[in-house]
């Protein structure tokens, strides 16, 4: 149960912190977004981690470094895609990506695939498609976003692969691991001088950006419970989903409102949530 409730939160808070995240872009240079995100959930994850020193074990606290790094690539490249492409585009093709790799390694390292999760799964895969499908968006643009959000997922993928390796009782350990190496990403990207010129900033930006590092640290969280509590293959499913969430919050937050085949799409990929939440 504790597996299920934890991939739910992770769905939810990942695809509000993605839009959130995005809409502080446009209106700041995302290093700085970035960069200020990666600061505050690093000192979370750090006092989190000063509770539990008693279990502190060094190899896992690498592990979760090597995979920050990994995930903190792709940090970048997703905000700049949510800013720049439709939400309701992007982030099933992120979803879809990124399950796609978690489903292909868990049953390349031997976890059964029963035949109802793979049912979900291409229901999923169709249900996050029409969920998205792109209106007005010029082809250079379509190839941009597109090409920059596969990055991305592959990114997180990496991420979401390596937190796998963390040890049983050492969630925060890894968790703090991880966000060092997402920091140290963020502070080792260099600014263009032609770039530094800001694009609006003030209370909003900082409301939003607060608001997006909270969540992704809530989404990591809850990422290693339920990747340590329920199949992973079950996870990515769930995880696919995401999209669904993101969707709903664009249209108050990106001021963007899905067609008639986008909420179909998003019903094809509800009914493939509870395919799983039921198998």
């Amino acid at each position: 149960m504790l597996g299920y409730v934890a991939s739910f939160t992770n769905v939810v808070a990942i695809a509000t912190a993605n839009v959130f995240a995005g809409k502080a872009t446009l209106l700041r240079d995302w290093r700085i977004t970035f960069r200020f995100t990666s600061s505050i959930i690093l000192l979370i994850a750090l006092i989190s981690t000063f509770f539990d020193t008693a279990t502190f074990q060094l190899q896992d606290f690498f592990i979760g470094v090597i995979s920050g790094i990994s995930g903190g690539i792709g940090i970048p490249l997703a905000y700049k895609a949510f800013a720049k492409g439709p939400v309701a585009y992007v982030s099933p093709l992120l979803s879809v990506v990124q399950t796609s790799a978690i489903v292909i390694f868990a049953a390349a390292t031997g976890e059964s695939i029963q035949s109802v999760l793979m049912i979900a799964f291409f229901l999923g895969i169709v249900g996050v498609y029409l969920a998205g499908k792109p209106k007005n968006l010029k082809a250079t643009n379509l190839l941009w976003v597109s090409m920059t959000t596969i990055a991305a997922a592959i990114c997180f993928s990496g991420f979401s692969i390596g937190m796998t390796r963390i040890s049983d009782g050492q969630n925060i350990t890894g968790l703090a691991g991880a966000r060092a190496g997402v920091f140290l990403v963020a502070y080792s990207i260099v600014r263009k001088k032609s770039e530094e010129s800001e694009k609006g900033s003030g209370s909003s930006w900082l409301l939003l950006t607060v608001f997006s590092a909270l969540l992704e640290f809530l989404a990591n969280y809850t990422y290693v419970l339920a990747i340590t509590n329920l199949d992973l293959a079950k996870v990515g499913i769930i995880i696919a989903t995401s999209s669904i969430f993101a969707t709903l919050i664009a249209i108050p937050v990106m001021k963007q409102r899905p067609r008639l085949i986008n909420w179909v799409g998003i019903m094809i990929a509800t009914i493939s949530l509870v395919l799983v939440a039921i198998s």
